[in-house]
């Protein structure tokens, strides 16, 4: 879907909809319900992704990883 059929679905602008995309503006639980349904997808199934993709950033590197560094 483009950035701009999102933003038709939306009711707000295709600078909106790049702005968030691009983390240069945050949105609130409101508008994330809006998204999850603009693009079909169940608020919490949204959001669960977005859960996964973090822990998986923050998760430490393996031992194997930081000794092979030594």
């Amino acid at each position: 879907m483009s950035q701009v059929d999102l933003a038709e679905r939306l009711g707000n602008t295709q600078t909106f909809v790049s702005k968030c995309e691009r983390g240069e503006r945050r949105i609130d639980a409101v508008e994330l319900v809006e998204f999850a349904e603009a693009l079909g997808v169940p608020p919490l199934g949204l959001l669960g992704e977005y859960l996964e993709q973090r822990a998986a950033k923050l998760q430490p590197k393996s031992r194997k990883s930081s000794a092979k560094r030594r």
